[in-house]
């Protein structure tokens, strides 16, 4: 079977639902994000899902083969089965420059939390900065234009 074969195949359902591609299904997707870290106020308009094949064998266990379109591009086929769909999992990308611009919209879908962050504007006087770890800085060899090294 060649991807082309799946990707042509109509989809019992398409949605912009990422589940399928988050949450240890595919932990190289997105460096591990999970749906509680999608920023509800970035909804995903990008990234299509179509769910191609889907059998649920007991109630639980399913066979699950999908595809990912990114910017209504074909990007990669993914297959989840077992129990919750859990217990087996893989993909076949067929496009990897769009993969790859794929996972940096999905980074930018991650919420930022910068609470804990000290955000400044680059021309403010911070009077911290002159000094750490016990050195005053402004006196380092490195701002007047030579190396401390």
């Amino acid at each position: 079977m060649k991807p082309q074969d799946i990707y042509n195949t109509p989809p019992i359902k398409t949605s912009f639902d990422l589940y399928p591609l988050l949450d240890n299904w595919h932990p190289h997707l997105a460096s591990h994000l999970t749906e509680s870290e999608l920023d509800p106020a970035k909804p995903n308009t990008r990234i299509e899902i179509k769910i191609h094949y889907d059998p649920y064998i007991d109630g639980n266990r399913c066979c699950t083969v999908g595809s990912a379109w990114f910017d209504n591009k074909p990007v990669m086929i993914f297959r989840h089965g077992g129990r919750s769909g859990h217990d087996a999992g893989d993909e076949c990308v067929t496009d990897l420059p769009a993969y790859l611009e794929m996972l940096a919209y999905l980074e930018s879908l991650r919420k930022v939390d910068d609470s804990a962050l000290d955000i400044r504007a680059p021309d403010e006087d911070v009077p911290e900065l002159n000094e750490f770890y016990n050195h005053d800085i402004r006196e380092a060899l490195l701002f007047s234009g030579k190396s401390s090294r």
